[in-house]
């Protein structure tokens, strides 16, 4: 401060002394000073007073200095006074912090003023929704004040609410406004609070089956609701099915407003004539639009059901023993992949050796539906036996298992032998027994017996034992037995006389011939004379 005498004086003395105005003690040296023009000379000296570089925004300050003459001429006017300013050098802001909370909790933002500030500072913090809606959070003007204007940090608490829309993590603005105290303090600052959405939602698609021919029918569902549309693309993989299965095309699916819903899939099979085993196809799904957090990681099998069968069956046969009997091995519809089918055979009334009892195996290649020939070849042996059969029985090895192999066969071997009994015709004289050889000429299958029954022809009751014998040969082997017929041996004169033998089949193979028959003749033994006795006549005188 310029201390000036104007005019020059006999002697002056004087003290500048200091009132604090605005300023409080601590802001400058308040001392007083005292200063002498010395001589009286109109002069102009320095006040000067120190101030303090202290931290705290606050007003401009004055403060005051007055004058008082402590020697020289009473006539000097020391009346006047001087207003010094200290210029405040120093900010202060108040900070709102950025901030972030799981919906349903509370934002915790801090208010911070970064200096002292000399007074109060009050605030209000104000919101504005961003990307959040009514009713996310509690959208209500708050009050906060720095008592003293001492730097501290307040906390701003904002409730948030907890929805369970399944939404992006949604935002809103905090605003500062200076409400009390120095109007230099810096609120321009603004502060972001996000609310971190804690829900989820998840689109399903269920597994599904039908028919051949049919609709599959997948439920697309949508568990919870979720902000904004929701659009998922449905593309399919073939898995066991192939091209012309199914309609294998991308399908396109929308939940409006985000709405939990349940939609359907409707995807075409076709009815092919093809018997295979059930087939799968997946479903698989693409979020096309919407909240990227919705969950469309699920997949979804679908059966076809085939509605399709194919049999192998083997026809009957037969022929005459020696040759192949063919029998025809058929799958009567295309089956997808080979079918392998084993034939094995049973006996049945054969034996072995009557045909070549071996398990055959056969291939429908590509599951072709086709006529195989299955031959077996017979023996031709010299036994007289009845026609023979054996079984012949399916297997499946190898293809669907759904191929009905449960057809059987018979096959018949022909006899092509024959077989027959004779009885030779004998004779004997009476009295003798006729001994006539009966005879099988060639073996057979199993035991045949004859009865060997007998007609008069010349003779007479009693002449033979008329009496029907039975004869067994065993086990079917050819062979001669003999026939014993005793006769009687009478004192007639009478001419060989001759009875017949028939034959009966009793048991045994019905193709022996027994139609012979034989003759037996009795030759006689007698005679007889005729005498005529002497005659002798007396005469009679």
């Amino acid at each position: 401060m310029d201390l000036v005498l104007d005019k020059d004086v006999q002697g002056d003395v004087m003290d500048v002394s200091f009132a604090f105005g605005t300023t409080a003690a601590g802001d400058f040296t308040n001392t007083t000073q005292a200063f002498t023009f010395t001589g009286g000379t109109a002069d102009t000296l320095t006040v000067t007073v120190p101030t303090d570089d202290d931290n705290v925004l606050e007003t401009d300050e004055t403060f005051f200095a007055y004058l008082a003459l402590t020697a020289g001429n009473s006539e000097v006017d020391v009346t006047d006074t001087a207003i010094a300013t200290i210029i405040d050098n120093d900010d202060a802001t108040v900070t709102i912090a950025d901030a972030s909370v799981t919906e349903g909790g509370n934002i915790l933002m801090d208010l911070v003023l970064d200096k002292d500030v000399q007074g109060d500072v009050s605030v209000d913090v104000s919101f504005a929704s961003g990307t959040t809606a009514a009713g996310d959070f509690t959208n209500t003007t708050q009050a906060f004040t720095f008592t003293g204007g001492t730097a501290d940090t307040l906390t701003v608490t904002v409730p948030t609410v907890n929805d369970n829309v399944l939404e992006t993590d949604e935002t809103f603005f905090a605003y500062l406004a200076l409400t009390a105290g120095n109007s230099e303090v810096d609120v321009t600052d603004t502060a972001i609070a996000t609310i971190i959405d804690n829900d989820d939602a998840t689109v399903t698609i269920a597994d599904a089956s039908v028919t051949e021919g049919g609709d599959i029918l997948m439920d697309l569902v949508l568990d919870k609701d979720v902000q904004g549309d929701v659009s998922v693309d449905v593309s399919f993989a073939f898995g066991t099915t192939a091209a012309g299965d199914f309609t294998n095309t991308t399908q396109a699916f929308t939940f409006t407003g985000g709405t939990a819903d349940t939609l359907t899939v409707t995807v075409p099979t076709d009815d092919d004539n093809l018997l295979e085993t059930d087939e799968t196809f997946f479903a698989y799904l693409a979020l096309t639009a919407g909240n990227s957090e919705v969950d469309v990681t699920d997949t979804a099998i679908a059966t076809i059901i085939d509605n399709d069968d194919a049999t192998v069956t083997i026809a009957d046969a037969s022929v005459t023993e020696g040759g192949n009997i063919l029998m025809d091995l058929v799958l009567d519809k295309d089956v997808q992949g080979d079918v392998s089918v084993d034939v094995s055979f049973a006996f049945g009334t054969t034996a072995a050796g009557d045909f070549t009892n071996t398990t055959q195996a056969f291939t429908f290649t590509g599951g072709t539906a086709d006529t195989l020939t299955v031959t077996v070849p017979t023996d031709d042996d010299n036994l007289l036996e009845t026609d023979e059969t054996f079984f012949a029985y399916l297997a499946l090895t190898a293809g669907n298992s759904e191929v009905d192999v449960t057809d059987t066969a018979i096959a018949t071997i022909i006899d092509n032998d024959d077989a027959t009994v004779t009885i030779a015709d004998a004779s004997v004289t009476e009295g003798g027994n006729i001994l006539m050889d009966l005879v099988l000429d060639k073996d057979v299958q199993g035991d045949v017996s004859v009865d060997v029954s007998f007609a008069f022809g010349t003779t007479a009751a009693g002449d033979f034992t008329n009496t029907t014998q039975a004869f067994t040969f065993t086990g079917g082997t050819a062979d001669t037995l003999t026939v014993t017929v005793p006769t009687v041996d009478d004192n007639v004169l009478e001419t060989d006389e001759t009875f017949f033998a028939y034959l009966a089949l009793t048991a045994g193979n019905s193709e022996v011939d027994v139609t012979d028959t034989a003759i037996a003749t009795i030759i006689d033994n007698d005679d007889a004379t005729v005498t005529i006795a002497d005659l002798q006549l007396r005469l009679q005188a």
